[in-house]
């Protein structure tokens, strides 16, 4: 479905190589704060997740999606509309997202807002973090969080609809009027348009095809109300059938 916004902005992207990227894991840490580390690309669903939209891994690692273009964003808040693998209730588990450098110096760290909304656009989580990992000079770098890292804070309901967001700000080193994010596709797990969203300016931008930001979200089903009763139930009841 395409975003109705008032004003459509088709712009000229730049393609990159696969091999221009680095890969970082982010966590919460005990002491508070995010701990980021370098890792190899895994592109593997958590064990206790699925990979409800996925437009972040690459075919060798059995998905299909390349990330390939720059999305230019400065200070912007850019996101997308993903139409996720249908689920009745569930909630944000894990999620990844991208950024590129386009200047000619050294990002050493930044602060990341990644935002989550619902499909009538109210605002539903903000997590804003300050991130310290080197991004160089014309390189993208994506990040992944792990172990459930949004369900720590609190439930995110999920619809077939939502949107999901990155801005970025307070950069030392680099230039923020480099700063972009990365789009490639086609998407390996459930769907968007081609179309993007600036939130700062209320402006869509078309990708072309194949083309969505580089996003991914695994989600973790919600128990129906209830559920735990009718276990405590069950299992008060075994016991007393022992007893007898």
């Amino acid at each position: 479905m395409d975003l109705a916004c008032p004003a459509l902005l088709t712009l000229g992207l730049s393609p990159i190589a696969f091999a221009q990227l680095l890969n970082y894991t982010y966590e919460w840490s005990p002491s508070g704060g995010h701990v980021v580390t370098s890792m190899t690309e895994r592109g593997q669903n958590p064990a206790d997740g699925v990979r409800s939209y996925d437009n972040f891994r690459s075919p060798s690692l059995g998905g299909q999606s390349l990330l390939r273009q720059s999305v230019p964003t400065g200070g912007d808040e850019v996101g997308d509309e993903l139409e996720l693998v249908d689920f009745a209730s569930a909630k944000v588990n894990d999620a990844g997202w991208t950024i590129r450098n386009n200047a000619t110096t050294t990002i050493t760290s930044f602060r990341a807002h990644v935002r989550f909304y619902n499909c009538e656009r109210t605002l539903v989580f903000d997590d804003n973090s300050r991130i310290n990992a080197p991004i160089p000079a014309g390189i993208g770098a994506r990040f992944e969080s792990i172990d459930g890292f949004y369900s720590r804070f609190w439930t995110i309901p999920t619809s077939s609809t939502m949107y999901m967001s990155v801005q970025f700000s307070e950069l030392v080193g680099g230039d923020m009027s480099g700063v972009g994010t990365l789009s490639g596709g086609p998407i390996t797990t459930g769907s968007s348009s081609t179309f993007i969203q600036n939130f700062t300016t209320g402006q869509s931008i078309d990708l072309g095809p194949n083309n969505n930001l580089g996003f991914f979200i695994d989600t973790v089903p919600i128990p129906a109300p209830g559920t735990g009763v009718l276990v405590f139930v069950s299992v008060l009841s075994a016991r007393r059938r022992r007893r007898a």
